[in-house]
């Protein structure tokens, strides 16, 4: 990459920060999973570097989440991210951030459990009737 422009390129805080609230506009928050996975790919900074370098820009994006929210700054960014959104489901944080639920978390009943009338599952049925003859 010798002589590449990109790999020279800086970004201002402002940049990185407007990156991150768009994220989480669209459901994603920056977080320690992140961290882990930069620290991985990069392995110039430790996850903990990563968390200390991006504290100042996370507060920024903050403000402009919260300037969103108010109505100060409108933004039509199409549809959000639709794994952040799942089931059209989400959980609000003690923060007041609102979280998409985990996927798979549904409780799914298997074929062979009991239907909700107590009377046994068609397979449970005819399980039952082959064992008596």
């Amino acid at each position: 990459m010798a002589g590449d422009k990109s790999a020279a390129q800086t970004f201002t805080i402002g940049t990185v920060a407007c990156l991150i609230a768009a994220m989480a506009e669209s459901g994603v928050v920056v977080g320690q999973k992140h961290y882990t996975i930069m620290h991985q790919i990069d392995n110039s900074r430790t996850v903990s570097g990563y968390e200390h370098f991006f504290r100042e820009a996370k507060k920024e994006a903050k403000r402009t989440n919260d300037k969103i929210a108010s109505g100060e700054i409108k933004v039509d960014g199409g549809s959000p991210n639709k794994k952040a959104n799942a089931g059209g489901k989400t959980a609000t944080l003690a923060s007041g951030e609102k979280k998409a639920p985990k996927r798979g978390t549904k409780n799914k009943k298997s074929v062979d459990d009991e239907s909700d009338d107590g009377k046994a599952s068609p397979s449970k049925r005819v399980k039952a009737e082959s064992e008596q003859d």
